[in-house]
């Protein structure tokens, strides 16, 4: 509190945010409640879409001419992993929707599913 002139004024308190701008926090508080509102939509509409892993059989064995069609193929959604240029193969990771476009593309021979390999369970009776 502090004295003026015989008059008592009060700071801080609820006083003090009815008189010194409680409008100011509501709008403040509303403000910060949209914000983390229109955050939390943002985040949402930018969830990754699934990628399946794929292997991509191209036309050619020239590393340049591969170097060049994998940039196509990155602009179109492509992410490379790995380049094999003496097999004329790249592997990656594409979403599902883009293997017609990828396939389209010159260059490209095939596009397919990359499988994995699964060994047997070890079993004595099997020879290894």
């Amino acid at each position: 509190m502090k004295r003026q002139q015989g008059k008592v004024e009060e700071r801080g308190g609820l006083w003090g945010l009815v008189k010194g701008g409680a409008v100011g926090l509501v709008v403040t508080v509303l403000g910060a409640l949209l914000s983390v509102s229109v955050a939390q939509s943002h985040e949402e509409e930018e969830k990754p879409v699934a990628t399946v892993p794929v292997k991509i059989r191209t036309a050619t064995t020239d590393a340049a001419a591969m170097q060049s069609l994998s940039s196509r193929l990155t602009a179109h959604g492509f992410h490379l992993r790995r380049s094999l240029p003496p097999l004329g193969l790249m592997t990656g990771d594409v979403e599902p929707a883009q293997i017609p476009i990828l396939q389209q593309l010159e260059g490209v021979e095939a596009v397919e599913p990359e499988e994995g390999v699964q060994l047997p369970t070890f079993d004595k009776d099997t020879p290894q």
